[in-house]
């Protein structure tokens, strides 16, 4: 059986594979929107990932590990090709702040339903 932790992986790899094709698009204002939402999700990404990689770090040093260097590698990308100084203006500011939120909530549903049902199948 695959473990959770690897679909999860993989999701994320996928994730943000496509995110970076598309920053292909050449409308400023698009793009300037688009790099705050992303900027926005990764942060959300990056922090709830380190805490979760925090609390499952004695089982889950592998997957905890592969996370690390795909986070660092997009990091890495990113960073290099975003003007975070045109980030941070005006919509863009409250684009990248809703995209946060939006992923942070998604993760703590997803994370508390993972919590939930090992629970159950624990039989707690």
């Amino acid at each position: 059986m695959v473990n959770p932790r690897t679909i999860i992986s993989a999701t994320r790899t996928g994730i943000y594979g496509t995110l970076a094709a598309l920053f292909s698009i050449t409308d400023p204002h698009a793009l300037q929107m688009l790099e705050a939402a992303i900027l926005g999700c990764v942060l959300a990404d990056y922090s709830s990932w380190l805490i979760y990689s925090l609390i499952a770090l004695p089982e889950e040093l592998l997957h905890g590990a592969y996370d690390a260097i795909i986070n660092i590698l997009f990091g890495m990308f990113f960073f290099r090709f975003v003007d975070t100084s045109k980030v941070f203006e005006g919509e863009a500011l409250a684009v990248g702040f809703i995209a946060l939120l939006a992923v942070m909530a998604i993760k703590i549903v997803f994370y508390a339903g993972d919590y939930l049902r090992d629970l159950e199948s624990d039989g707690i």
